[in-house]
């Protein structure tokens, strides 16, 4: 069972290091790979953060897609267009569904773009989709990912068995919202 979320962005050129930088302000000590050709790189996507002083090791999936255009030439000089897509795909595993859903949402807010979760049906922008990706992780409570939080403090255990029974059993109309 997956869980899939996609961010399209326009006007941003994408630049895994200052995605990396800002995930390391939402999850401590935040590191991809060293070894990934981004963004060329699609599959699983290995990284470590750092949780109440222990090192985790995760990962999500990750497929690229660059729709960016040179323009015609504007006073000599071309111009780019950009234009892309990112689908990260998480499994139930909870350190995997985590990194993923907070990867994504970082990304749409970083690069001002929107946050489709195909599950729900649903669309955030900016700011907002890290916001949606919180309420997602910890439904009952507003709390705000912090560097030093463990996995309890924004994680809801008993909600997250609930997220993924109903995406393993493909029916969201059973969930609660808050």
């Amino acid at each position: 069972m997956s869980f899939d979320l996609t961010v399209t962005s326009k006007g941003f050129e994408f630049k895994a290091s200052e995605w990396e930088m800002a995930l390391s302000t939402e999850l401590a000590n935040f590191k991809f790979d060293s070894e990934i050709n981004w963004p060329q790189n699609e599959g699983f996507v290995p990284c470590s953060w750092t949780d109440n002083g222990s090192k985790i090791n995760s990962g999500f999936s990750f497929y690229f897609t660059d729709e960016t255009t040179v323009e015609k030439k504007l006073f000599g000089i071309k111009v780019k267009k950009h234009q892309w897509e990112v689908t990260i795909s998480v499994s139930s595993d909870e350190k995997e569904f985590k990194t993923g859903l907070v990867a994504a949402g970082v990304l749409a807010k970083i690069y001002s773009g929107e946050l489709y979760n195909p599950q729900e049906g649903e669309t955030f922008e900016g700011k907002s989709a890290l916001k949606h990706v919180q309420s997602l992780l910890s439904p009952t409570t507003s709390t705000t990912i912090k560097s030093n939080a463990s996995s309890e403090d924004f994680v809801d255990q008993e909600a997250f068995k609930q997220l993924t029974g109903a995406l393993s059993s493909n029916n969201l109309a059973t969930l609660k919202k808050p």
